[in-house]
């Protein structure tokens, strides 16, 4: 499984999860026992993790500590220098939330190597056309 999921309740306590969400932080999974504040495992999950930039970092503070309610949240973070986890944060009927931590390591390596195949043969294409144009003068 690669998927993570944390139940918040309207409270900020943790109300469920499962095993993976521990794996895929790089926590134990100890940290995720209910009844626990979100709030105080958020520094520690921040810690772990790259934001992009500095805004979407803000934006995950900003929409857990938010009192209106709340669009859902989504964004791409890094998990040491390979692993990158889809985060999104969708608000219960009770304020409290559902936040979910998918790896997709996988899909974003496979779309690098299209890129970069795609790159090299639009290199190799163009030498090949430079040379044919040579080859005719």
């Amino acid at each position: 499984m690669n998927r993570g999921e944390c139940t918040l309740g309207g409270q900020g306590l943790l109300l469920g999860g499962n095993a993976c969400v521990g794996t895929l932080l790089a926590m134990p999974a100890g940290q995720f026992m209910l009844g626990t504040r979100f709030e105080k495992r958020l520094g520690q999950i921040e810690s772990r993790l790259t934001f992009p930039d500095a805004t979407a970092h803000q934006r995950l503070k900003d929409w857990v500590a938010c009192t209106d309610p709340r669009p859902a949240l989504s964004l791409e973070v890094q998990r040491g220098s390979r692993a990158t986890l889809d985060v999104f944060a969708q608000e219960t009927p009770d304020r409290g939330f559902v936040i979910s931590f998918t790896d997709v390591t996988a899909e974003r390596e496979a779309i690098r190597a299209m890129y970069d195949a795609n790159e090299s043969l639009e290199k190799r294409v163009q030498e090949r056309t430079l040379a044919l144009e040579d080859a005719l003068s």
